[in-house]
């Protein structure tokens, strides 16, 4: 059976704090490792932005625990379709935010500075997710920057 892979973009709630991330990273790892599934969650300054991939049970039934969370706002699908082959294999849910949304990274995909998640098509979108899954050294910089923020009071992201 072929898996699947899914790609989505939200709005994080008004109450949602950079800091929330941490535990609902650690949760999301745990079901995911459970589910077989593996994914990619990209934090930008306005938006989440994610990706799943595993069967297609599986990915549904993630999602539509996703779709039913109160701290996304604005679940808009970029689009599904079955893989060959696995972006993140290794990895139940890896992390970017911030800088992995570079200047350099937006112009060379879409000629603009910044992300505009509603601009992307689902072409699009796997273009930014294909990149962002290469690019260990800014996964890794964003876990130390969660790290960082989680021992820091003052510390806090707001959207």
């Amino acid at each position: 059976m072929k898996e699947i892979r899914l790609a989505y973009y939200s709005k994080p709630a008004d109450s949602f704090r950079f800091t929330d991330l941490e535990p609902i990273l650690a949760a999301s790892r745990r079901n995911n490792e459970r589910l077989h599934v593996t994914g990619l969650l990209g934090l930008t300054s306005t938006h989440f932005m994610h990706y799943l991939e595993g069967s297609r049970e599986a990915v549904s039934h993630v999602f539509s625990k996703i779709v039913h969370d109160r701290r996304h706002r604005d679940v808009t699908f970029y689009g599904v379709g079955e893989i060959e082959d696995r972006l993140v294999p290794e990895d139940p849910l890896a992390f970017v935010s911030g800088k992995a949304f570079s200047e350099e990274l937006c112009m060379r995909l879409y000629g603009r500075t910044t992300i505009i998640p509603s601009l992307l098509n689902q072409r699009s979108a796997m273009a930014l997710f294909n990149a962002l899954a290469q690019d260990r050294p800014q996964m890794q910089e964003s876990e130390a920057l969660l790290r960082e923020a989680l021992q820091d009071d003052y510390f806090e992201i707001s959207f």
